[in-house]
């Protein structure tokens, strides 16, 4: 039996954990363009998750955890695709 060990990224709750939202923020605000600007704002939530900052860091773990355990865990909930369609629709 495999032993189980529970990941806790070293930029949860400081000031680095601020900068996604931010940066997808004012991406918006500048290019008019909110999914792209979401899109990177994600991106770059992703990398942070990859703890970045240090040296085991890999590029390839960091996107695959984005779109493996991030985009297809969202999308695959019937709930969460609801909320994305009515916000396309909306706007």
């Amino acid at each position: 039996m495999e032993e189980v060990i529970q990941y806790v990224p070293n930029l949860y709750a400081t000031f680095w954990a601020l900068i996604p939202p931010l940066v997808a923020i004012i991406l918006a605000l500048i290019t008019k363009e909110v999914y792209s600007s979401l899109f990177v704002g994600i991106v770059i939530g992703g990398l942070f998750y990859g703890n970045i900052f240090q040296s085991g860091f890999s590029f390839e773990k960091s996107v695959l955890h984005i779109f493996e355990d991030g985009l297809v865990g969202v999308l695959s909930d019937p709930y969460n695709v609801g909320i994305l369609v009515f916000l396309v629709v909306l706007g």
